[in-house]
Order: structure tokens, then C-alpha cells, then sequence
């Protein structure tokens, strides 16, 4: 069962390997530079997903001697997908966790005379999880405790790209997106780990021992709730470098039910395809997380800072 729910997995996060996304993520998978006129692959080290963009042009060729055509539309379908608590646990125990989202977009893509790019994009993500409950009160039946959660949510997403020169010879890349919709806070509480022991008596040494029969990664169901509304702006600036070189500052602004509002500022250094400066190859990013410590986490600030790697490529 374990190899089949690996294929279903990858499966799951390879559907027409299309889908609206970006190298430049955060430790969080959030963007503002999601691209939908080139295909793409990305992985998240850090929030250990795997994404894809592909976007069908909706232009229809002109003839020769028409006008060159300065504003391209394209629209696609999303896919993202990540193992629960991280892909390993997808194999461990024979345990099925996931998240994942699906959904339409729409780019569209001008270019104008002295080289600036103008984009803009607007999509609605489908949003599922899979993943083990705990209840632990004892009016519930032992059998009962732990069990599995199927939960979906939704996402709104709207923002723009641009590319150009601020200060010449500076070339610069600004990116602005904005989200929100309802979803669960699983990615937000600590899992704890649910064994089953069996005990076994050695009528010989009339010692008696006891044997982990199985174990499972599971949230506290007190811990839980099924739908949060959410939003987030994300900005992203930052000055193209030595032609395939982009440095970013990344602002992130996190507003949640039930939560104070967070910033989690981070910056990165990215590899940008040749030519093409809003398609990036990789990167390696350092981000803060809950800047201002709303959350009041035991934890210091650079004990919330972490470093992120991204890869991927365009077809």
C-alpha cells in the first residue's frame, strides 16, 4: 500500500504538469511573480512542494503584414502539491497525508516599446487536505480516537509583474499579489505522535513487555479548525544583476482569523534564464518569520529565521 500511495501522490502533483506558479516562493510557498505565458516547474525545499505553470495562449495568429501584436492573453489550470508534515511521512506507516490545490487562471502579458513588461493575472484555487485527528477524551472509544480528515477550502488570487529600468542603466523586477479565501490551520499546530502497544506475557521468564504495534502522526482535534478565513500581501522588488542575476526583497503581510497579523520579510538571490528575466532557474532565499513575534513564540527572532532553497525550470 505504501508504493501505491507514493504513485498517487506523485500523481496528484503531476495532473498536465500545468499550473500557475513561480520559482521565487517562500518558505511559505507564497509569490508575486507567477507566471502564465511559459510553462513551469518548481520546488520548494522548504515548504517541500512541487508546483507547475502552463498557460494556453488565447491569440489567434495574424497575417503577415498585420500589426505586431503588444498584449498576449493566456489561460491555464493550477496544480501544487506537497506530502503532509513532508513527503516521507507519505511512505511512513502507511500513512496517505497531503495537500493540495487546484484551479483556473488568467495572464495577460505587454509588452511595451522601451523594453518594460507589464503583466497582470487573476486565479481561484481549489484547495484539499488529507491528514489524522486526535481525540483523546474518554467518552470516545479508543478505536475511534484516531482518525482521518478530509478538508477543503478555497483560494482568491490577483496581482501584477513588472520589469523595467528605474534608475538607468538599473533594470528592476516589482512584483504585487494579493490573496485570500478559507482554509484549515493544520499547516499553523504542531502534530503529535499516536502509537498502539500491545502487551505480551512470556509464560517462561513470567516477565511481561510491551510492543509498538503502530504509530501516527495526528493533530490534537482541540488544536483544529476546519475553515479560517486568510489573506495575504505579498510584494517583491528588487534589481536585475551582471544579466541572469535578480536580487529580491520579499514583504509578506499574513492576516488570519483568530490570529494577530504577521510579517514575514525575506530576501533572495536568484538565477534568471538567459533573456528572460522574470523566468527564474533557482535561488536561495533567507526569511523571518512573524517578524514582530505576535504570535508570542518562545522562539527568538533568529531562531524564526530560516534559509530556503528554490529550482526549477521552464518548458
Amino acid at each position: 500500500m505504501k508504493v501505491y500511495h507514493f504513485i498517487l501522490l506523485l500523481l496528484l502533483i503531476q495532473i498536465s504538469a500545468t499550473a500557475q506558479t513561480s520559482v521565487v516562493q517562500d518558505t511559505k510557498g507564497e509569490t508575486t511573480l507567477a507566471l502564465g505565458n511559459v510553462g513551469i516547474v518548481a520546488i520548494n525545499a522548504k515548504d517541500e512542494s512541487i508546483s507547475f505553470s502552463y498557460g494556453i495562449s488565447l491569440n489567434k495568429e495574424k497575417g503577415k503584414n498585420a500589426a505586431p501584436r503588444k498584449s498576449f492573453d493566456y489561460l491555464g489550470i493550477n496544480v501544487k502539491g506537497k506530502g503532509k508534515n513532508g513527503l516521507m511521512n507519505v511512505l511512513k506507516n502507511d500513512e496517505f497525508q497531503y495537500d493540495g490545490n487546484v484551479g483556473l487562471f488568467y495572464f495577460n502579458d505587454r509588452v511595451f516599446t522601451d523594453g518594460k513588461i507589464f503583466q497582470w493575472y487573476v486565479s481561484s484555487d481549489f484547495l484539499f487536505s488529507q491528514f489524522k485527528l486526535y481525540d483523546s477524551s474518554s467518552s470516545i472509544a479508543y478505536s475511534k480516537q484516531l482518525f482521518d480528515k478530509n478538508s477543503q477550502g478555497y483560494k482568491v488570487t490577483a496581482g501584477i509583474n513588472l520589469s523595467g529600468k528605474l534608475f538607468s542603466p538599473i533594470p528592476y523586477l516589482l512584483g504585487i499579489a494579493v490573496n485570500g479565501g478559507h482554509k484549515n490551520n493544520s499547516n499553523d499546530i504542531k502534530t503529535v505522535e499516536v502509537a498502539n502497544f500491545i502487551t505480551q506475557y512470556d509464560p517462561v521468564t513470567n516477565q511481561t513487555r510491551s510492543i509498538q504495534k503502530d504509530k501516527s502522526n495526528a493533530y490534537i482535534i482541540k488544536d483544529y479548525n476546519n475553515s479560517l478565513a486568510y489573506s495575504n500581501i505579498n510584494i517583491d522588488f528588487g534589481p536585475k544583476l551582471f544579466k541572469q542575476f535578480l536580487l529580491l526583497l520579499h514583504s509578506r503581510w499574513s492576516v488570519q482569523e483568530a490570529r494577530k497579523p504577521q510579517w514575514n520579510p525575506a530576501i533572495g538571490l536568484y538565477i534568471t534564464k538567459a533573456g528572460a528575466p522574470l523566468e527564474v532557474v533557482a535561488g536561495i532565499q533567507v526569511q523571518t518569520l512573524d517578524w514582530s513575534n505576535t504570535s508570542e513564540s518562545l522562539k527568538t527572532r533568529s531562531e524564526r529565521t530560516t534559509i530556503n532553497i528554490v529550482a526549477g525550470f521552464s518548458f
